[in-house]
């Protein structure tokens, strides 16, 4: 794909770059505001900017995700480019004792290099803070916890919410299997809350932008897919199973394929948020016995009692 800038309104637009589109504010005549940096390295992203004659300012981060991460330190080393993320996020992914649970159980080797992706200095955005201000420039702050604990949303001063992986592009939507989230209740909350907006234009990751018309719509198919998948969980538990047993049922029960130990640390992830969100739904049981967890179907009679 050749990179280029394509403008969306006022001084709002997205560079198409890296294997992704990445949102862009333009600051002012020299300098300019990335959300996120991409799906994967590019060195042609910082010649593309020079050669218009601007350097990255900011990135303000929707997460730290490595697809979203992935052109910060050629960004930093050429430009001097601020990171910028919630408080939760960069506290996470600077000590291997603040990874989720799931991580933690990760190869030492292979913990190390995941943090070595972050090994450089990241501000932090603070629980309650509505906005930050760029070169005297506000970017509303909306909070779209879910996908993963402090995952935030960005408005730019032209009315586009840049809302990362918050909601699933129609396309995902469709057919994804597995959508990564960390926590399934806050993921819904944050959905219902994109409801709530009325932004004339949306920048979704890794790809879209949709008008405020289609956003009803997608919510909707977004709330249908986590149901579904629901629901395909559930009929595939007959006999209490434990959270290791469930996970390799629900993977072969959906088809879907095993990777490397860091692709199963975030299969394992998502799949334990759904657990613990049946659970506190009230579709599934825990059972604890001499000190093995397992998880029960809860059984309905047909009087709903």
């Amino acid at each position: 794909m050749d990179i280029k800038w394509v403008p969306l309104v006022g001084k709002t637009g997205y560079i198409l770059a890296a294997g992704a589109l990445i949102p862009t504010y333009i600051l002012n005549d020299r300098e300019i505001v990335l959300v996120d940096s991409g799906l994967h390295y590019d060195p042609g992203l910082v010649s593309f900017i020079r050669a218009v004659g601007v350097s990255v300012y900011a990135v303000l981060q929707t997460h730290l995700h490595e697809d979203h991460v992935a052109n910060n330190r050629i960004l930093i080393n050429r430009f001097g480019t601020r990171i910028i993320a919630d408080a939760k996020e960069v506290e996470m992914v600077h000590s291997a004792s603040n990874l989720r649970r799931d991580w933690r159980e990760l190869r030492p080797e292979t913990k190390d290099k995941y943090l070595r992706t972050y090994s450089y200095k990241i501000e932090s955005i603070e629980d309650g803070q509505e906005e930050i201000v760029l070169r005297g420039i506000p970017f509303k702050i909306v909070p779209l916890y879910g996908h993963s604990e402090g995952h935030l949303g960005y408005v730019t001063p032209d009315g586009v919410l840049c809302t990362g992986d918050a909601i699933l592009s129609p396309a995902m939507a469709q057919y994804s299997k597995m959508p990564y989230f960390e926590d399934i209740g806050k993921a819904i909350e944050s959905l219902n809350r994109l409801l709530q907006t009325d932004y004339p234009y949306y920048a979704l990751a890794h790809m879209e932008i949709i008008e405020k018309r289609d956003m009803p719509g997608l919510v909707k198919k977004n709330l249908a897919l986590l149901e579904r998948i629901h629901v395909e969980m559930l009929e595939l538990i007959n006999d209490p199973v434990t959270l290791d047993e469930l996970v390799s049922s629900v993977m072969y029960g959906l088809g879907i394929r095993f990777g490397n130990e860091t692709r199963n640390a975030y299969l394992k992830t998502t799949i334990s948020s759904r657990v613990k969100y049946l659970v506190e739904t009230g579709r599934l049981r825990r059972i604890e016995e001499d000190g093995v967890i397992r998880y029960g179907k809860v059984q309905r009679s047909i009087y709903g009692e």
